[in-house]
């Protein structure tokens, strides 16, 4: 794979076309400013919102907005190669129309369409569409479908949904402002609160640690936990649903000295903070398959003058655990820190999965995890050391716009 990776940045672009083109952009109006100039930087901003900043303090309004014009302008070549990529890499399968079809001639016109219209959002009507699912279908199978009243009952019933979805929220919020530990509430979940963010946790098992354990734990690296939804009708405590064994012999290492101890883990952690929802999980059998995401994880480090450093090493959750109230990851970092500038220059990095396990294999808080990462092997080997790691979908648009050679 190695010496085919100058062929993934001719693939990525395609993709980073698809996001540039159907981007959608928001700008904070300051009512400070002189009612032409909002109009002019909202016109300029549907382009690239990225560039406000620059809009507000450094540049003209007028230069920004022929600079971002020009940038769409000049992107037809660059359009051409990713499309032409597309049909090179991933050619159509033999008694087809090939990439005869509506979306390619369509992405031809995306960027004439940005010219006239500007961000594809203004133009696509898939939220339109989309829409009626949840305005018409859904209140109108509650309805009698008589015709003379089906407008008003549909009416009514999705001011019934509005209502009961907006409490729903509430009672939501109100659940997740809650600190809870153990008890007999917690069967199910535990909700930390952490100033803006909230973090809960799903997919409970638990154990209780012996001699017995201990010694099958370090001899077998495997533990028999009890599921939470277990129900005595079916074992889950099977093959399949063994913790990964890393994972048992992190536990193992660090329950030399707590015979007795109640160890409670799970498979999913949901963060949320500013609005934003994101669920990390490590779970060995999600619908019959192992489920280990990846996570950008943040570190505090002392460099060579002892002076607190922070660094972010892509790592692999192997699970959650949490042992007298206190809630950890178990992760296994990378040999060495990630620097983002390269990722968001080069698109793919290469980095080494850790393998000493007095390093690499560590327990940190579960709010260290920044945000998730989407990675791939060099080889489908299962002891496969060597990853790469892609830049996310939200940066695509910047990275192919940085591309576009402006003539």
């Amino acid at each position: 794979m190695l010496n085919h990776q100058k062929n993934y940045h001719a693939v990525w672009p395609i993709l980073c076309y698809r996001c540039a083109a159907l981007r959608l952009h928001f700008c904070p109006m300051d009512l400070s400013y002189p009612t032409t100039n909002v109009r002019i930087i909202m016109t300029a901003i549907s382009y690239n919102h990225s560039i406000l900043i620059t809009i507000t303090t450094k540049m003209p309004v007028a230069s920004v907005r022929y600079a971002e014009k020009h940038e769409v302008r000049c992107a037809r070549e660059e359009i051409g190669k990713v499309l032409r990529s597309l049909q090179q890499f991933f050619p159509r399968k033999d008694n087809t129309n090939g990439y005869n079809l509506p979306k390619m001639h369509g992405m031809t016109k995306m960027q004439e369409y940005m010219m006239l219209f500007g961000s594809g959002i203004n133009f696509y009507g898939g939220p339109g569409e989309s829409a009626h699912k949840q305005f018409i279908k859904i209140p109108g199978q509650r309805t009698q479908r008589r015709v003379s009243e089906f407008a008003q009952q549909t009416a009514l019933q999705y001011h019934n949904m509005m209502v009961s979805g907006y409490a729903a929220e509430e009672c939501l919020f109100e659940m997740n402002s809650c600190k809870q530990y153990g008890g007999d509430n917690d069967k199910m979940e535990s909700t930390t609160q952490l100033e803006d963010m909230s973090i809960s946790l799903t997919g409970r098992y638990d154990f209780v640690v012996t001699e017995q354990v201990l010694q099958i734990m370090e001899s077998q690296k495997t533990v028999e936990v009890k599921w939470t939804f277990d129900d005595g009708k079916r074992n889950k405590t099977n093959g399949n649903h063994h913790l990964h064994k890393d994972f048992v012999k992190m536990l193992c290492h660090r329950l030399q000295t707590s015979v007795g101890t109640n160890v409670t883990g799970y498979t999913k952690a949901l963060i949320s903070c500013s609005g934003i929802r994101t669920a990390f999980y490590a779970h060995p059998s999600f619908h019959g398959s192992k489920w280990y995401d990846w996570a950008l994880v943040h570190f505090e480090e002392q460099d060579d003058q002892d002076n607190a450093v922070e660094t972010h090493y892509p790592s692999r959750i192997l699970g959650y655990v949490s042992i007298d109230g206190k809630q950890e990851a178990a992760i296994q970092c990378s040999s060495k820190p990630i620097i983002w500038n390269t990722v968001e220059r080069n698109f793919v990095v290469q980095f080494k999965l850790g393998t000493d396990f007095n390093i690499s294999f560590v327990t940190v808080p579960i709010d260290a995890l920044v945000h998730p990462l989407c990675v791939f092997p060099d080889n489908i080997d299962e002891e496969c050391d060597t990853f790469y790691v892609v830049l996310p979908k939200r940066n695509w648009s910047r990275y192919f716009g940085d591309r576009i050679e402006i003539k």
